[in-house]
């Protein structure tokens, strides 16, 4: 894969020495996989009676890895609602949201739904979920989600994450901010990331501090909150939760566990391309005391 100039230039010094070892694996195919709903099946009946390859992440308990070109919205189970297509690191924070039945769950930038659908299939469908996004029109594919996983625990809004809603106030145990980021994580799947304008980098820490301020405001005490991002970039990742946690002082890491080769964490991670094999994507997991 080639880049511009200028684009090398910047994540030469965004990155420093990990830019090279990054990029030099930008070649092979992007990651894929699948996420089971566990309503339908176990991940080990999964397993068992799949006619195409797939092996269980270490990301989630019920996502599985494919073979680059397996196309899953082709196959019968995806439209019997046995599955949904979801990259491995992408199910990875729905497993860190950690619910359980009757709980109540904000999933503020929500479009596609899969972090939705994998909080839903958790909790056994019995609770309630409000799955937001900025455009009402990606609300759609949501809901059609949704109806084909036969799931009825989760609704939809739209609205800017930015914006608060008193009616939310300390209403929910868990809050997701999957925000919106460079992409910079993903760029095997979208090459075009690499033709994002410079200011664009810098004008949306902004937007993601925002997010997570107003998503804040939503944990009830003893909550969770989740922020995540497809993107390796500390400006958007690391820095943005320092500061956080930095101006909110009611709010720590919570560190998780996932398998080899994660291991123990100190609730926060970057996944990266050349030592995970999945797209790049950074997760905190933060509690409210």
């Amino acid at each position: 894969m080639q880049f511009p100039a200028d684009f090398t230039a910047r994540e030469q010094a965004l990155l420093g020495p990990r830019f090279a070892e990054l990029y030099a694996y930008a070649t092979p195919q992007p990651a894929c996989g699948v996420t089971v709903n566990g309503l339908r099946c176990t991940p080990e009946w999964f397993a068992a009676h799949a006619d195409f390859a797939a092996a269980l992440s270490p990301f989630c308990p019920t996502a599985f890895t494919t073979a680059p070109d397996f196309k899953p919205g082709r196959h019968p189970w995806h439209h019997a609602g046995v599955f949904y297509a979801q990259e491995p690191s992408a199910s990875a924070p729905a497993a860190l949201l950690d619910v359980h039945p009757g709980m109540k769950v904000a999933d503020l930038c929500a479009a596609p739904g899969g972090k939705s659908f994998s909080a839903a299939f958790a909790m056994e469908d019995k609770g309630e979920i409000v799955s937001c996004d900025l455009h009402e029109n990606k609300l759609k594919r949501i809901q059609e989600g949704a109806a084909r996983l036969d799931l009825t625990s989760i609704t939809t809004s739209a609205g800017d994450g930015r914006v608060f809603r008193p009616e939310w106030a300390e209403r929910f145990d868990t809050v997701l901010v999957d925000a919106p980021c460079s992409g910079l994580g993903i760029i095997r799947k979208k090459p075009d990331v690499r033709y994002k304008k410079a200011d664009d980098l810098f004008t949306l820490p902004v937007i993601q501090t925002a997010l997570l301020d107003n998503a804040a405001r939503y944990v009830a005490p003893g909550g969770v909150l989740v922020y995540s991002t497809c993107t390796i970039l500390p400006e958007e990742n690391e820095q943005v939760t320092d500061a956080f946690l930095t101006e909110h002082s009611d709010f720590c890491r919570d560190g998780f566990t996932l398998p080899a080769p994660v291991g123990e964490t100190e609730g926060q991670l970057t996944l990266w391309p050349q030592r995970h094999g999945t797209d790049g994507f950074y997760i905190c997991r933060m509690k409210r005391t």
